[in-house]
């Protein structure tokens, strides 16, 4: 048996008394990167992913450079959430493994440290080339959207008060005219008459693919990576069509279809999305009520018949 990830506690002191943390009565201390060596040992079968979080903050270990040369001794991928603080003063041990796939920053904590945020963006690096010319192919993240803002001649401007607030701003001159030709007026003609997708997954790879290939449609592509908010977002955004997929966390697709069907007027086409050996089950899918379905094997060709039938 082996699962997705394990989570491990280095340490259960933190720097910050957020109200969503649960509070705890055990003496705190830091993992020494023995213990650390000794459990890694033990799971070393069971994952992959090592999770170097739960209630501390992990970039307060006193180890945290030997700590992360263990994962890398034995072959683990590692995610870590922090809260950001020590992020500016750790960059640099963080930067020599590469095994460090994700790093999560929790922004919900209220901080009042001087340049909080902009330290946290201020960790990343400049846009590459590469990444420029891919930029429709990612995911928008607070980083990423400093980086293209950077590149546009923009500011990010931030300020913290009783929340946080984001502005943007862009030195562009919009086209005033009011002919239909205007870049504005293009734009919400193709925002109008452009059919929109939801795609429901928990798969970044896939949700970015099916994406790209959405958009060489001209649909433009929404995606939801926890399906328990589904039903709230077809209430607030019209859908042509829902591509749900069958392996979605700890909810099923028919869960979340029957969740969908109690929606009062509720008639949305809804598409099951099937890995590579559930072909024999697509049937039973469509008896159950689903529109259609998407073999994963060949999700190319799929999708152009998806298209060109809804």
């Amino acid at each position: 048996m082996k699962f997705k990830r394990i989570y491990i506690e280095i340490t259960n002191i933190c720097n910050l008394n957020c109200s969503f943390c649960s509070k705890s009565n055990k003496v705190k201390r830091e993992m020494t990167p023995l213990e650390f060596k000794l459990i890694l040992s033990k799971i070393n079968d069971y994952t992959d992913y090592i999770y170097l979080h739960t209630l501390g903050e992990p970039l307060m270990h006193h180890n945290l450079d030997e700590i992360l040369s263990i994962t890398k001794e034995y072959n683990k991928n590692v995610c870590i959430t922090t809260n950001g603080v020590f992020l500016k003063d750790k960059l640099d041990i963080l930067k020599k493994y590469d095994n460090i796939y994700q790093v999560n920053i929790s922004l919900h904590s209220e901080n009042n440290k001087n340049n909080y945020i902009n330290d946290i963006l201020s960790s990343t690096g400049e846009l590459s080339s590469d990444e420029i010319s891919n930029i429709d192919k990612m995911d928008m993240s607070l980083r990423l959207c400093q980086k293209v803002i950077k590149v546009l001649g923009g500011t990010l401007m931030i300020k913290s008060a009783n929340g946080t607030e984001f502005m943007f701003v862009i030195d562009q001159k919009l086209d005033s005219r009011s002919d239909g030709n205007s870049i504005l007026d293009k734009y919400e003609y193709y925002v109008k008459k452009s059919k929109k997708v939801l795609i429901v997954s928990q798969n970044k790879e896939l949700v970015s693919y099916l994406k790209r290939e959405f958009k060489s449609y001209d649909i433009i592509p929404s995606s939801l990576y926890n399906p328990s908010d589904v039903v709230m977002k077809i209430k607030s955004k019209k859908y042509d069509y829902i591509l749900l997929d069958d392996s979605i966390g700890d909810m099923s697709a028919y869960l979340v279809f029957n969740k969908l069907k109690e929606v009062n007027g509720f008639n949305i086409p809804v598409i099951v999305l099937l890995d590579k050996g559930k072909c024999n089950i697509k049937e039973h899918y469509i008896e159950d009520g689903f529109s259609d379905y998407v073999l994963l094997d060949d999700k190319k060709e799929e999708l152009k018949r998806i298209v060109n039938k809804y």
